[in-house]
C-alpha cells in the first residue's frame, strides 16, 4: 500500500510538473511571435519597449560578434 501511494504521490508531481513544462512552452511559443512581429495588438506600450530593447540587444550583439 505505500508503494501505491508513493507512485500515485510521484505521477501527480511529474504530472504537475508537465503541466508547468507545457505552459512555459506556450508562453515561450508566444514570445516568439512577438519577436517576429507576429500578434503585436495586444501587447501595452510597456511590453513592446520591452520587446524593442530585446531587439536591440540582439542586434548589438550581433554587430559585436561581426566585427570580430
Amino acid at each position: 500500500m505505500t508503494y501505491h501511494r508513493w507512485t500515485h504521490s510521484m505521477l501527480q508531481s511529474l504530472s504537475a510538473e508537465i503541466d508547468r513544462i507545457k505552459k512555459e512552452n506556450d508562453n515561450m511559443q508566444i514570445e516568439l511571435r512577438h519577436l517576429k512581429g507576429e500578434d503585436l495588438n495586444s501587447l501595452q506600450p510597456k511590453e513592446l519597449i520591452m520587446i524593442e530593447e530585446a531587439l536591440d540587444n540582439g542586434l548589438t550583439s550581433l554587430h559585436e560578434k561581426q566585427a570580430l
